[in-house]
């Protein structure tokens, strides 16, 4: 009986690095897609997902605070910090090219075990959704909700205008797997913490729906 948990097929684990993949074979494929069954059922039993609370930060959210005499404060809406990243370090490799699940890899994955036959009209549009969903998060700007720019002291910008998606990758590789970030990565690491984790609640919340989605 198969055990639920990735190690047990770590001996035959291939190499996945590259930006356009395609299974070698049928058991390769289905090697992707057991590994990804396992990583989902993880992302689905976490308490954010369990409960729905992830929904919540789908969509950016926050407060502006102003009383007389005083600045005007805006507040973000975020969920506690150590259950969000428990959240996104499971959600993680499916969002990162060199993991074996990433999920255009799954993606490509599933249309070669499919060869071409056809999902029943229930099956298509939930694949389609996920699908779309990955494409705005990797293209950070498809599903973008604010932009954000770094200013001198004068107001003069200092960077170009960066997009939501863009700010939270910055935090999975400058925070979460603390990498090198590099070009508009390396911008987005220039903003202060609380912005990063911000966007990245954001970031990771629409990725565990779009993993379980269902």
């Amino acid at each position: 009986m198969a055990r639920n948990n990735e190690n047990d097929r770590k001996s035959k684990q291939p190499n996945f690095r590259g930006e356009h993949w395609n299974p070698k074979d049928a058991a390769q494929a289905r090697e992707i897609l057991y590994r990804f069954v396992v990583r989902a059922r993880r992302v689905e039993a976490h308490s954010m997902v369990r409960d729905h609370s992830v929904e919540k930060y789908v969509n950016p959210s926050m407060r502006v605070e102003y009383k007389e005499g005083q600045p005007v404060r805006i507040k973000y809406i975020m969920p506690d910090q150590e259950i969000f990243e428990s959240l996104a370090a499971r959600t993680r490799p499916c969002i990162l090219a060199s993991e074996p699940i990433y999920l255009d890899k799954v993606f490509s994955s599933i249309d070669s075990l499919l060869d071409e036959r056809q999902l029943d009209e229930k099956s298509s549009d939930l694949l389609n959704a996920c699908r779309t969903g990955f494409e705005n998060l990797r293209d950070k700007n498809g599903g973008m909700s604010y932009s954000v720019q770094i200013y001198d002291k004068d107001g003069s910008p200092e960077s170009e205008a960066m997009s939501d998606l863009l700010v939270g990758d910055g935090w999975l590789h400058s925070d979460l797997v603390h990498a090198n970030p590099k070009g508009n990565k390396a911008e987005a690491a220039r903003l202060p913490y609380l912005d990063r984790y911000f966007a990245g609640t954001s970031f990771f919340s629409t990725l565990a729906i779009v993993i379980v989605q269902r």
